[in-house]
């Protein structure tokens, strides 16, 4: 009888002196401290975020995007689309309806970006978000990798095949992002059932694809 006295007593000092546990801010909730948000979230561009190291870490089409600290942050719903700068959280910008990072070259965007000129500003972009399971599964000439759509190459240097080059197409940009071996007219392209697409009159590079990708129109 006496221990549930001390109890109880104990019990009203605490609710009278107002010490009661705190409930930790949900995602999306404005904070100014990580130790505000409940964890694994922490506080970032003015609300509790996830963590992450590229797009693929955040919810099916939401973007990664460094804070002012470089530390990566998934951006909210709310955020995917914007009208104009101020619709974004600092640092990030508003381009193309879409609030990015600015940045000076790749290292600067999260992993899977880039670093490309768009409306008069340097800014990170991702050729895809999607998942995947078969290269079939994204846009041409994006390939899957490690169950994302990604570019096929950067540079001469990650294509597999000796003499392929790392050539431009429009859905990456005009960035360079798939492998091909160039070409300057019919008769170029070394394996059967491929064509010269893109070949300029004045003896402009082009590229070998696949007939049936020609034909289609996805090629070009």
């Amino acid at each position: 009888m006496r221990r549930t006295t001390i109890l109880a007593t104990l019990l009203a000092a605490l609710t009278t002196s107002g010490c009661v546990v705190e409930q930790r801010k949900l995602l999306g909730d404005q904070c100014e401290l990580s130790s505000e948000c409940d964890a694994p979230l922490i506080c970032r561009l003015g609300r509790c975020r996830n963590e992450c190291v590229g797009s693929r870490d955040c919810g099916l089409g939401l973007r990664c995007v460094r804070a002012q600290d470089g530390l990566g942050v998934c951006l909210l719903p709310d955020e995917s689309e914007c009208e104009r700068t101020s619709d974004c959280p600092e640092p990030l910008v508003c381009i193309d309806q879409s609030c990015i990072n600015e940045c000076a070259e790749d290292r600067d965007c999260p992993a899977g970006g880039r670093c490309v000129e768009e409306d008069g500003a340097r800014v990170c972009v991702e050729l895809a978000t999607e998942r995947c399971v078969y290269d079939s599964s994204c846009p041409f000439p994006l390939v899957c990798t490690d169950g994302q759509c990604v570019a096929e190459c950067r540079d001469a240097q990650d294509c597999e095949l000796p003499g392929q080059a790392c050539v431009a197409h429009p859905t990456c940009r005009g960035e360079p992002c798939m492998c091909r071996f160039e070409c300057g007219g019919a008769g170029d392209c070394p394996n059967p059932g491929t064509v010269c697409v893109g070949a300029g009159p004045d003896g402009g590079a082009g590229y070998c694809e696949r007939e049936s990708y020609a034909d289609a129109g996805v090629g070009g």
